[in-house]
């Protein structure tokens, strides 16, 4: 996704509560590139996906 040519996107990543690495990536990637990262408290996420 970061090496595309064409650059008006957004991209949104959700993390649902998982015990992987993905937040930690994304928080890297963040640092590098002018990407943001934001966190919600797994208790909204939790009531979202319920909704949904």
């Amino acid at each position: 996704m970061l090496n595309q040519t064409f650059d008006d996107f957004e991209l949104i990543c959700i993390d649902d509560g998982s015990t992987d690495t993905s937040l930690s990536i994304l928080k890297e990637y963040a640092n590098k590139k002018d990407i943001s990262v934001s966190e919600a408290a797994k208790q909204l996420v939790k009531i979202a996906l319920k909704k949904n």
